[in-house]
């Protein structure tokens, strides 16, 4: 097997980073740690408090959110420097650039080597990136030049028809530690306790794309004739406080959760009713998947969820408006849904099917 480098800009909760932690847990127990190194090119995000895989290494260590944009500015500066330090093999191996954007840069900052295949990964449907963003700039200029293009969902992979070494490969979803995670640790959240309420549960950062305003809007148009529910939102960002403005003005302080971020949300999908998903984009929503393996359903908007939903027989996507989200939510807490079979969730998440579609 040929060594892997993988790069990623941060640790942040994303499903990105979250799936990138698990796959280096598995291949570490499986293959040993010499045979990948994890490259994050800023040590920052809420997985840092997690227990992190010692072959991973970090680049820049931001200390204030300005110091943040020098680091960024220092990578696109010294990208060759840094990717000669941290990237470079004298032995046959990939370099995998795991979230577009920044990593894709750096990896193709090296020089061409017969040693080296370069991969890149698009994790968010291209055509939502706009022209002047630098992730869109680096993964246009860069990322298409690498020898395979990975895309998380054939939705993703469709939105750069122009592109040709593209291909499909579902993110890598690990079963037994989720279920696990969701019994090993007592729920012991009083608002979640309340067995007379019906629980509802939203996971994300706390940012402009997951579009939490939304939720909050439509549950409290679900909320006007379905007073007995509690929303928990799983997560933290910048948005948070403008989010518990808008609860308190739409009166709902006492029927929303602000969890915070959470090392382990899936107790609470285990646990919840209901899994609502409102954001304005996505590539592989993670959460689906995750909530499909504990039983409990999804809705989704119009965000890149579709291949998901029909693949769990969940309802389909739901157009932006708050109340046909609210009816949404109302039909979907009376509706049946059996329990999926494991082999489903095998056949196109297993950690075997990830590792053989990941090399050229």
């Amino acid at each position: 097997m040929n060594k892997k480098v993988i790069l990623i800009k941060s640790l942040n909760g994303g499903g990105a980073e979250r799936i990138l932690l698990n796959f280096a847990n598995v291949f570490n127990e499986r293959f040993g740690e010499d045979n990948l190194r994890i490259v994050s090119l800023l040590e920052e995000g809420e997985l840092l408090n997690q227990a992190l895989p010692s072959n991973i290494e970090f680049v820049y260590t931001p200390t204030s959110r300005l110091h943040k944009y020098w680091c960024l500015i220092k990578l696109v500066l010294f990208r060759k420097q840094i990717a000669k330090q941290f990237c470079q093999e004298q032995e046959d191996y990939e370099l995998i650039s795991f979230l577009e954007g920044w990593s894709d840069l750096i990896i193709h900052a090296l020089p061409s080597d017969p040693h080296c295949k370069r991969i890149s990964w698009l994790h968010c449907g291209f055509d939502l990136y706009k022209k002047w963003n630098p992730v869109h700039r680096f993964f246009l200029k860069y990322g298409t030049q690498s020898n395979v293009v990975n895309c998380v969902s054939n939705y993703v992979k469709n939105s750069i028809p122009e592109i040709e070494n593209t291909r499909t490969v579902y993110n890598f979803i690990d079963i037994d530690y989720i279920q696990t995670k969701a019994v090993e640790e007592p729920l012991d959240d009083e608002m979640f306790l309340d067995k007379s309420k019906k629980h509802l549960v939203a996971v994300g950062r706390m940012v402009y794309q997951k579009n939490f305003e939304f939720l909050l809007r439509a549950f409290k148009a679900f909320t006007q004739h379905n007073p007995d529910a509690v929303l928990h939102l799983l997560g933290d960002g910048e948005l948070r406080t403008s989010l518990e403005a808008l609860t308190q003005k739409l009166g709902l302080t006492n029927s929303v959760n602000f969890v915070g971020f959470v090392d382990n949300p899936y107790k609470y999908i285990k646990n919840a009713d209901l899994v609502c998903m409102t954001s304005h984009f996505e590539g592989l929503p993670t959460v689906v998947i995750e909530s499909a393996i504990l039983g409990t359903p999804v809705i989704a908007t119009q965000c890149g969820a579709q291949e998901l939903l029909t693949l769990f027989g969940y309802p389909d996507e739901i157009e932006f408006d708050e109340a046909t989200y609210a009816k949404a939510i109302d039909k979907t807490l009376s509706t049946e849904y059996p329990p999926l079979e494991r082999k489903l969730f095998e056949k196109h998440f297993s950690f075997d099917n990830f590792l053989s579609n990941m090399s050229v």
